[in-house]
């Protein structure tokens, strides 16, 4: 019972995503699907006349003046007609819903994945439940399409042929009935075989794309090619491949071994039915039209009733699947902003103090921090200096509460962090990480980002006071240069350019709380002394905070 309403929960989630994606294409869809379903019943009745009044102008070959013959062809073809316009309708709406499906799941998955906390990243299981999530959903949403069309237009179909055999013969109704029951228990066992196999094995699946990765991908490129790793890395891939290949084959012979049997009773099951419409022809209960139509309406019922059991089967196994998606959808941040948030203080007056603070990275047991205690006072240029693990850049996380402390508490001006909106926190602090991003966008959109407007004057200064004003004067197209090179046209920055671009985006953000971290690791002498000169005038604006474990800046604040 318990099972029976998980499925129809996620049923009801699932057609749920696929209205919500798009309702006007999804009443048109069904309005199609339901057209599509009751068409086949007409043109098997449509069949019957047409053979019936054919046999009739056999025998009377003077009733054809009539004009009865016209009539059942144009009916009969007027029907295919609309059967065949119907179909191409539905392919073109399909498709179109289908896409709008997709799309709107990705943009559920993005949306989740951006407010989902860091903690989950350091998961192993989160990454195997993100894995599945991702591969599947660019192709189950638009199965899943597909198969509820399938059993909604072929159901109802199968439903059309089984009232008119049960009105007729209950012998007959109940062989087509005995001749799915095999095949679905064959695809259903399959489905259920399969999807926990591919649960099983995610680890070795996510392994193997990631050897891919290191093989494809321009980031790994030069260490592969410098250390001869391809071959290595080939050999690696090949031996996961060859394992997982080596269990499907042998799921798929025993599945096979049961799909054999189901076809076996199908074949038993339409010579039997043969056999019950001659002794219905010969005992004068069928005309010659009737006969035409059963035996027809047989084959449909068959081949509608094949189509159903499997829509299920796979309906079934693509649930398995979306249940993956329903799971990571239902995942909820640890951290959140609180009821009734305290506003961020206009200016920061007495500084920020870290009081007995203690972390430690899910799933480790290391303590990275333990009971720290430092002050850091506006104004001024903080320095924080230590040893590569000290926790240096762990204390920045903490405080843009990317991940919460375990004990002890951070505070701004006597405010606990907590106790401010998320959102305005971090829209107070501008932070360049140690492993910044170069975006594949406009050098003007790599330092505004998601700000609509530029201030001319924000601009000119953030530029100037990173150094990246000579990177971007350098490029073909100034600041609309496009940079990196994945795209055409694109500019390649070396490492140091990229990273005054990035310290120019955190610079143009004018935030009370300004934290650098090893802000300069990746520029040269030039760009070094250009960013010391600019640190006055920073420290001078705003709190500043300096991470970096050259011994030169280690004479402020130290860990470890």
């Amino acid at each position: 019972m318990k099972i029976c309403k998980n499925n129809n929960e996620s049923i009801r989630k699932a057609l749920l995503l696929i209205f919500h994606s798009s309702l006007s294409l999804s009443i048109l869809y069904i309005f199609l699907m339901v057209l599509e379903a009751l068409l086949p019943l007409a043109l098997l009745y449509a069949i019957k006349y047409l053979v019936d009044v054919v046999t009739q102008l056999l025998r009377q070959p003077e009733a054809f003046a009539d004009g009865t013959l016209y009539r059942c062809v144009a009916l009969f073809c007027g029907l295919l007609l609309l059967n065949r316009v119907g179909s191409i309708f539905q392919s073109v709406v399909s498709e179109l819903l289908g896409k709008k499906t997709v799309d709107h799941i990705q943009d559920k998955i993005q949306r989740q994945s951006a407010r989902l906390d860091l903690a989950y990243y350091d998961s192993a299981s989160y990454h195997d439940m993100f894995y599945l999530v991702r591969q599947e959903s660019g192709t189950r949403p638009l199965q899943l399409l597909r198969l509820f069309a399938q059993m909604v237009s072929q159901g109802l179909t199968l439903l059309g042929i089984l009232l008119m055999f049960g009105t007729f013969s209950l012998p007959m109704l109940l062989v087509l009935l005995l001749a799915g029951l095999p095949s679905f228990f064959a695809r259903t066992r399959r489905a259920g075989l399969f999807y926990r196999w591919r649960k099983e094995k995610v680890v070795e699946h996510r392994e193997a794309n990631y050897l891919s990765r290191l093989l494809t991908d321009r980031t790994f490129a030069k260490e592969i090619r410098m250390y001869g790793l391809a071959e290595y890395l080939q050999r690696k891939i090949t031996c996961i491949r060859e394992r997982l290949y080596r269990q499907r084959r042998k799921l798929l012979q025993r599945t096979a071994l049961w799909s054999l049997l189901a076809v076996l009773v199908e074949v038993l099951a339409f010579a039997l039915m043969v056999v019950l419409l001659f002794r219905q022809a010969i005992a004068g209960a069928l005309t010659i039209g009737g006969f035409v139509m059963y035996f027809q309406a047989f084959r449909r019922g068959s081949s509608s009733m094949q189509t159903v059991v499997a829509s299920v089967s796979d309906f079934h196994e693509n649930l398995l699947f979306l249940n993956n998606l329903f799971a990571f959808l239902q995942l909820e941040p640890a951290i959140c902003s609180p009821k009734s948030p305290v506003p961020f203080p206009e200016r920061i007056q007495k500084g920020i103090r870290f009081e007995n603070v203690s972390f430690t990275y899910p799933n480790t047991d290391k303590k990275v921090l333990d009971r720290v205690n430092l002050e850091f006072l506006p104004h001024r240029v903080n320095r924080l200096g230590g040893a590569n693990g000290s926790g240096k850049t762990t204390m920045v996380k903490l405080l843009c509460r990317l991940y919460e402390c375990d004990e002890g508490a951070i505070y701004i001006d006597d405010t606990d962090i907590r106790c401010f909106d998320l959102t305005d926190l971090r829209a107070h602090i501008a932070v360049l990480f140690q492993d910044f991003v170069g975006y594949a966008f406009t050098a003007e959109e790599n330092v505004l980002l998601s700000q609509s407007s530029r201030e001319e004057e924000a601009w000119r200064q953030a530029l100037r006071s990173s150094g990246a004003d000579e990177v971007i004067a350098a490029l073909p197209h100034a600041e609309q240069s496009l940079l990196g090179t994945l795209f055409e046209g694109g500019s390649e920055l070396s490492m140091g350019q990229w990273q005054r671009v990035a310290l120019a985006r955190v610079l143009y953000r004018k935030a009370p709380v300004l934290l650098l971290d090893e802000p300069v690791a990746w520029m040269d002498a030039v760009g070094k002394a250009h960013f010391q000169e600019a640190l006055s005038a920073l420290g001078g604006e705003t709190l500043l905070i300096l991470v970096d474990h050259d011994a030169e800046w280690e004479k402020g604040k130290q860990l470890g």
